[in-house]
């Protein structure tokens, strides 16, 4: 039986990761903050930051696969301040690129064999000019702590692939949401908001623009995507997301369709909310993932809303 270790495994992807991975006969050892997890169910404490304790579970286990999902991202991180003494920047830093690089030398002293996912982001692209589809080798330009330290973990990445010839991909994961996402995301925010509107617990829902872009995907097609592409495809950088993009206010018609509701008489535009986001606009080239074996037929935009919107009213 093959074995897989999840970090951030209680967070969006991992927890899909982890139910996908169980489903095809991986044993999975999750770790989340202070827990260490195996097939779901908590069997101990655990520190990630701990040298010793990843040792150990790495010496024992030796997997065949590590998926780092490990991720720290503070409302406020527009903030900049790049001092290790800042908590925001040293949580940051301490999670995408301290903790991570101490499994990548444990695994290029015990388990040479083992495969390693990391979890990027097109946050690290920043703010672009261009209109262009961004491409895995397009201009880093992040601006925030967030940011700014996964681009410290792709490089990272990258350096033990290629001086080390460790086993490594990265996946610069574009915008993804699922049944498990929170409202901070915007198409859970919509659906949340017009739910609430349905069920006379709120009266408008706001926003910071209908006529903004994002390139948007289903988390439970990418998470396939990537345990395909690890088994599959040689270790390497590999942007992911649905190619395209859609207007926010095509998000909010398809959802408040969706539940019989007219938009235009609930939606409150505050403009402020886009001058606070540094990614707007930003579409990913996925050309390469499509050529892939690990590629299966993405959902369509409605489809994927629809599954996500039944899952909200269920709860």
């Amino acid at each position: 039986m093959k074995t897989a270790i999840i970090t951030g495994c209680t967070g969006q992807d991992g927890l899909i990761l982890t139910n996908l991975l169980i489903k095809e006969k991986v044993n999975v050892y999750g770790i989340s903050k202070d827990s260490l997890f195996k097939n779901n169910s908590r069997i101990g404490k655990f520190n990630i930051f701990s040298k010793k304790s990843l040792n150990n579970i790495f010496m024992r286990i030796k997997p065949d696969f590590i998926f780092y999902f490990a991720s720290f991202k503070h409302s406020s991180e527009e903030k900049i301040n790049l001092d290790l003494k800042n908590a925001i920047f040293n949580k940051s830093y301490s999670i995408h690129f301290t903790a991570y690089k101490n499994i990548l030398d444990i695994i290029l002293k015990h388990s040479l064999k083992t495969k390693i996912f990391y979890a990027s982001s097109s946050h690290i692209f920043g703010s672009q000019l261009s209109n262009k589809k961004l491409q895995y080798n397009s201009l880093f330009n992040p601006s925030t702590e967030y940011s700014i330290t996964k681009t410290f973990g792709t490089y990272l990445s990258r350096y033990y692939r290629e001086k080390h010839k460790l086993k490594i991909y990265v996946g610069i994961f574009f915008n993804h949401e699922s049944e498990y996402s929170s409202e901070k995301f915007i198409l859970s925010k919509i659906i949340h908001g017009a739910i609430n509107i349905k069920t006379n617990r709120d009266q408008k829902l706001i926003l910071g623009s209908l006529d903004s872009y994002i390139d948007l995907g289903y988390a439970k097609d990418y998470m396939i995507l990537v345990y395909e592409l690890i088994r599959l495809h040689k270790p390497d950088d590999y942007i992911i997301s649905s190619g395209s993009k859609i207007k926010i206010g095509t998000l909010v018609k398809i959802v408040f369709d969706y539940l019989n509701i007219d938009y235009k008489k609930y939606i409150m535009i505050d403009k402020d909310i886009v001058k606070r986001s540094k990614n707007l606009n930003l579409f990913g080239n996925n050309n390469i993932i499509k050529k892939t074996k690990a590629f299966k037929k993405f959902h369509k935009y409605d489809k994927f809303i629809q599954k996500i919107i039944k899952s909200k009213l269920a709860k």
